[in-house]
């Protein structure tokens, strides 16, 4: 029961909501500092226990573990929900699918075409931890050694052929994942699993385990999915020789599979460091916790803790095995401080361990609840690997240790990067999994090779493009410095170290580079585009910078940057000239291109602008949450754009106000949220530009979002650029590297398009309504504009791309929202329309047939729908009448009527009308004649007039009654008119202007009217004027109405009309009896009912269709009147005994019929008699009893009867057979009695006894 709490704490504390590592020492505290009933972590309450450990420690040191927390706080900062808590898994998997949906139907508006920039390679060119990609875990297919894959923190899976000289991703296709196990089946190379996410930095949640069985092409969850995962997986095996049994390592404990992923158990529970199975012996499993060391011998169904030997109190372990000799185990092992602790080896597989080394600080960092790896030779069992920074060797078995490399001397032959998270050996080939990528040696680490050549999987925090020529950029990459980019042939240039943060490129010269490290913590120059480093500038002193401290130039040349004062580059004196204090560490930073001395900057939620070159800054708005990016508009540096993590917003006015224009962004998925935010210039529709956590997204006009994620996969965009000279945009991803694409030059919308259904124009969003079974045709006109795409999209999945489509038969689930774009040149410039299809079922209704007396009439009903019309024939003829309820004519025979439901379809429709563009003056009260066959409310229309004034718009019917009537002010010239007529159904009604002035415009003569203009349902019908001069259509323009649009009709359903029997006939055996509330006893005519006293007796007689009246009569001939069959809640006591008389009266218009029911009512005594027997020497036993009861009697028995009772008082039997054993004991055979509560009554004379007793 222990486990099982435990295991319930860490699911608590891991996978709710603790996304960062729980081992590092911070979360120990935290975890520590917390109730049971507080386990669940807000960020908030991390950061804290981060920033109070660090308080007292130097997180300038190499390996001091605080740069990973760093990263890990800078993509999670902003995206806690409102209760300050993290995204989960399953947020991250319906983020995803929710993009999908958009994109599925908003792919035809997709213009984007993004293409791979790199890093695919790399050269050194001045960075001191040269690197490429993190890499966090390798396995080679056990049957074929050239057939390589390694698993990425945030980049998912790679693939190599031909060991490790080409790469292919294999799970662009997926949500952005981690990748930190791989297992490949030894029976089937085409069947891999991979447990997801970043173990070791949770740069990426895990989404479970997926499986493939087409070798990576094509991936599926396994039973262990993103809505019920761990947070963290690690390692992951098959069993060799039975690939349907699977292991797979958590936060929350070992999970095992039998049946190939589909379900998974639990068989330890904890936080799983690390497992590994006895070569030669699957059944054999070891495995860690940050401190304990557990080994199972039956296929990891149980698990026993190993302490012989094993080191104590430790903050984190890893294990290793070796096929040289399978009863080795390693163990590496760090203290609760992080720091070295001890090499240990175990020579009887796991049963007890000695200490080999703990002396030879091999970690040399305190950061290895981060990066900690062991591997052993697969050929050599005393051959052992460690890293942490670098990689150590030893020769004898642990025993003592040689360094191999040194992760700042990245010319070494044995070269690899720091922050080791894996070491494996297959073969003879030792692998190294680190911050800088995936390298091997096949001479016992004398020499490492790099192969992350090919692997596009660097997580960028920044990139800087030159507007002069899109091929120069350099960014910043997580753990990798500085990456320059200056050929276009793929190949980029690491011209220095740390973590790479913030770029910048000189444009007036565009060979000068610039590039920061973490917290602003260095300034590192190039001449030369990258191809060497041209020094650095040190940080102001004093001055604090943020994980990622802003950088800004201007067109000039002129370099700002933004710790908690703003500061202007002095290239001459390699210094810094202190600018405006900005009150706190600035987290972003924007320059207007069109006027230098404008610059906008964030300081958390706040938005800050100087005028004059940064020499004074002033608020001028806060968000209420961090700011992560900033636009301004090319030419208009007043329109501002500014991202926060959930929104979008625009200001026209400086930043003084602003307007959220998110619209259909996703911004209620917990996991999307809003990186930086680009303007595209010299474009006439303004488009905008958004990095997300799921991509890139497009705006134009401050109109909806359509995705810009063509061949990008799904990943956190961090940061873009523009560039005007080949009309790009660049993407900085983190954890796939750097994108391009080119951008659509959209300067003007020539296209017009005109929309109509059945003939009949729809406005743009209009309420189309029709009843199921019904067919549509959407046509549209192209007006102006050449060659134009059409894409539709609707609900069901409908979709299309002609100009006229048709649904034949219109079901329910083709109502909705129907989308067309209309492309009129194939790049930009697309109009939408978009309107609903409203549609009505009308429920056949619910009936019940009917008995009547010969000659009466029938009161029919109807339910289940809206509204009803009764008929007298199945199809055809006139409806009799309307509503719930119909009453017929006499009956004097069998008869049948129908009845169908009725439901009605609002709809907002627009009336067809001449090209008012056209109209010519006229200034005399004349108007349309109009039919409807609803009632509706026109509530506008367009009307034309030539001079401005009030007028009065009336409607009247044909009887000439004014029904509807408003006064309104009409501006001079063409305009919209709201009216809000409420106009009943009829036809010839009359809209007119009745005021003095009327000064309109009408079609002149020859302009091709034609009468009548009838809406899309044929609601309303406009079918003259009122001069009869049908070549004139007066006043009144594209009529916007709604009605309930018609009725709908299902089929008609039958109504049976029966003559009812003159006498109801109560047949013997139906009365029923029941007691306190028991199961009902039929009992016959007659009969002698036997009860027990002090219980009730409910009696009931059997329904009829009829009315009826009973009474009942009792045996001292009291008497009871009711109205119903049922006579309830009879107390006995014993003055009910005897006979008992029903008469019931069936009263009817087919006349009257009664029937009398007798029954004697026999009721047993419970109260005991002054002669009853002496109760103590009265004993049953056993009691509870299961086939045999004894009653005993410490005086003799003379001729006893006994009779049993049901709980509810029914006597079972008269008398049962007894067999005397001897004249003081009675045994009974109860085995025939059901289970439950009895009571014997045990009688002799005129002595009686009860008992109560239970068969089992």
């Amino acid at each position: 029961m222990k486990n099982f709490y435990l295991f319930f704490a860490l699911l608590f504390f891991g996978i709710i909501n603790a996304q960062y590592n729980q081992d590092a020492p911070w979360m120990r505290n935290l975890k520590q500092s917390k109730t049971n009933k507080e386990l669940k972590p807000t960020f908030k309450e991390i950061q804290q226990a981060f920033n109070d450990y660090w308080e007292t420690r130097d997180p300038s040191k190499k390996g001091s573990g605080y740069k990973p927390f760093k990263r890990w706080e800078y993509i999670w900062e902003d995206v806690v929900d409102g209760e300050g808590y993290l995204p989960t898994p399953e947020d991250k998997w319906i983020a995803w699918e929710h993009k999908n949906e958009i994109n599925n139907k908003l792919i035809s508006t997709d213009l984007s075409s993004w293409e791979a920039i790199g890093p695919f390679t790399h050269t050194n060119t001045g960075s001191w931890s040269s690197g490429q990609a993190r890499i966090n875990a390798i396995t080679v297919d056990p049957n074929d050694a050239n057939i390589w894959y390694v698993g990425t923190p945030a980049g998912g899976l790679w693939k190599s052929v031909n060991a490790g000289n080409a790469w292919v991703p294999l799970t662009d296709n997926l949500p952005q994942i981690g990748v930190s196990g791989i297992a490949i089946d030894y029976s089937n190379s085409d069947v891999i699993y991979i447990s997801t996410g970043d173990d070791d930095g949770n740069d990426t949640l895990s989404a479970g385990v997926f499986k493939s069985t087409d070798g990576g092409q094509t991936w599926n969850p396994t039973g262990l999915a993103p809505s019920n995962t761990p947070l963290s997986m690690n390692e992951i095996y098959i069993h060799p020789t039975n690939s349907s049994i699977l292991w797979v390592a958590t936060n929350t404990g070992i999970f095992k599979s039998i049946d190939a992923g589909v379900t998974w158990n639990v068989t330890l529970p904890g936080n799983i460091k690390d497992i590994k199975l006895k070569p030669s012996d699957p059944n054999v499993i070891y495995a860690v916790t940050p401190s304990e060391f557990y080994k199972s011998t039956n296929g990891g169904d149980s698990f026993n803790m190993i302490t012989n030997g094993t080191p104590v109190g430790s903050g984190r372990m890893v294990i290793e095995v070796t096929p040289a000799n399978n009863e080795y185990v390693y163990i590496l092992s760090v203290n609760a401080d992080e720091s070295f602790q001890g090499v240990y080896r175990s020579e009887n597989s796991g049963d007890s361990f000695l200490e080999k080394n703990s002396s030879t600080d091999v970690i040399e960092s305190q950061q290895a609840f981060y990066d900690l790896a062991l591997g052993v030779s697969q050929t050599d069992a005393d051959e052992v690997f460690v890293g942490c920074l670098n990689v150590w060797k030893s020769d004898d078995g642990g025993t003592s240790f040689s360094k191999l490399n040194e992760w700042s001397f990245p010319q070494g032959a044995s070269y690899t990067h720091a922050d080791i998270h894996m070491i494996r050996s297959f073969g003879g080939t030792v692998f190294v999994c680190s911050d800088g990528g995936i390298y091997s040696s096949t001479n016992g680490g004398n020499v490492f090779t790099d192969h992350t050549a090919g692997i596009q999987a660097s997580q960028f925090y920044k990139v800087a493009v030159s507007q002069n020529d899109p091929n120069k950029m350099v960014g910043g990459l997580q753990d990798n410095g500085g990456h320059a980019y200056n050929n276009g042939n793929g190949n980029w240039l690491n011209y220095y170290g740390a973590d790479g943060m913030d770029t910048a490129i000189d444009p007036t010269n565009d060979d000068k580079y610039y590039g920061f490290i973490q917290n602003g913590g260095g300034l590192y120059l190039s001449s030369n585009a990258g191809s060497s480093g041209s020094g650095s500038v040190p940080q102001p002193a004093g001055s604090n910078g943020n994980w990622i401290t802003p950088l800004a130039i201007n067109a000039t040349g002129e370099l700002f940057a933004g710790y908690d004062n703003l500061y202007r580059l002095n290239a001459a004196e390699n210094g810094w000239v202190q600018l405006a204090d900005l009150g706190s560490s600035a987290s972003q930073m924007e320059i207007a291109s069109s006027d230098n001395a404008i610059m906008y900057i964030s300081v958390s939620s706040t938005l800050k602008k100087t005028t004059d070159s940064g020499n004074n800054v002033v608020d001028v708005f806060n968000f209420g949450s961090r700011i992560r990016g900033i636009a301004i508009h090319n030419t208009d540096p007043n329109i501002v754009w500014v991202t926060t993590a959930s929104a979008v917003h625009k200001s026209i006015d400086g930043g003084n106000t602003f307007n959220n224009i998110s619209s259909n962004l996703p911004i209620n998925d917990n996991y999307f949220f809003i990186n930086d935010i680009v303007h595209h210039s010299g474009q006439s529709q303004d488009p905008i530009y958004i990095g997300t956590s799921i991509g890139v997204y497009r705006s134009v006009n401050d109109g909806s979002w359509t995705p810009f994620l063509n061949n990008l996969p799904t990943t956190i965009v961090n940061d873009l650029e523009i560039n005007i000279a080949d009309n790009s945009i660049t993407a900085a991803t983190y954890g796939r590297g750097i994108w391009r694409s080119s951008l659509p030059n959209c300067l003007t919308i020539t296209a017009k398009q005109e929309l109509s259904i059945d003939n009949g124009a729809v406005e743009e969003g209009s309420l189309v309504g029709l009843c199921t079974g019904q067919s549509i045709k959407f046509q549209l006109d192209v007006l102006t504009g050449a060659n134009p795409t059409y894409v539709w999209s609707g609900p069901n999945g409908f979709s299309s791309v002609d100009a006229s489509i048709t649904i034949n038969d219109l079901s329910l689930n083709e109502a909705g929202e129907y989308l067309v774009t209309i492309d009129s040149d194939g790049t930009c410039g697309s109009i939408e329309y978009a309107f609903s299809l409203d549609l009505e079922e009308a429920l056949q209704p619910l009936v019940s047939d009917i008995d009547v007396c010969a000659n009466d009439q029938a009161t029919l009903t109807a339910s289940g729908s809206t509204d009803y019309k009764w008929y007298t024939a199945a199809t055809g003829g006139a409806e009799i009448a309307t509503g719930t309820s119909f009453i017929t004519p006499a009956i004097t025979g069998p008869t049948t009527y129908y009845v169908s439901g009725v439901s009605s379809v609002i709809v907002s429709e627009k009336t067809p009308a001449p090209d008012i563009s056209t109209a010519a003056d006229y200034d005399f009260s004349q108007g349309l004649i109009f039919n409807t066959n609803d009632d509706i409310t026109i509530e506008s229309f367009m009307m034309s007039a030539m001079s401005a004034g009030s007028r009065t718009i009336q409607v009247a019917d044909a009887a000439g009654n004014v029904v509807a009537s408003t006064t309104v002010d009409i501006p001079l010239g063409e305009s919209l008119v709201i009216v809000n007529l409420n106009v009943p159904k009829g036809n010839n009604n009359i809209i007119s202007v009745t005021s003095d002035l009327v000064s309109l415009r009408r079609t002149p003569a020859g302009n091709g009217v034609s009468y009548p203009y009838t809406s899309p349902s044929n609601v309303v019908s406009i079918v003259g004027n009122t001069v009869n001069a049908l070549e004139f259509y007066y006043f009144f323009y594209d009529w916007n109405f709604t009605s309930k649009g018609g009725r709908c009709e299902s089929i008609r359903t039958p109504v049976n009309i029966n003559i009812a029997a003159d006498t109801p006939d109560l047949s013997d055996g139906d009365t029923v009896y029941s007691i306190d509330g028991g199961t009902a006893v039929s009992f016959s005519n007659g009969e002698t009912i036997e009860v027990l006293e002090d219980l009730n007796i409910e009696l009931t007689i059997p329904a009829s269709p009829f009315n009826a009246s009973v009474v009942w009569t009792a045996p001292g001939g009291q008497t009871y009147n009711t109205d119903s069959i049922n006579f309830d809640n009879i107390e006995l006591n014993g003055d009910e005994d005897g006979d008992w008389t029903v008469e019931v009266t069936f009263g009817a218009n087919c006349g009257v019929a009664q029937q009398v029911i007798n029954f004697t009512l026999d009721v047993e005594p419970t109260t005991l008699s002054v002669e009853d027997f002496n109760l103590d020497a009265i004993k049953i036993h056993p009691n509870p009893t299961r086939s045999k009861l004894y009653i005993d009697n410490t005086v003799n028995f003379v001729n006893p009867t006994i009779t049993i009772f049901d709980i509810r008082g029914r006597k079972l039997n008269n008398t049962l057979d007894i067999q005397k054993i001897t004249s003081k004991q009675v045994e009974l055979n109860t085995s025939s009695l059901s289970p439950g509560a009895y009571f014997i009554v045990i009688e002799n004379d005129q002595r009686r006894l009860v008992k109560k007793m239970v068969k089992e």
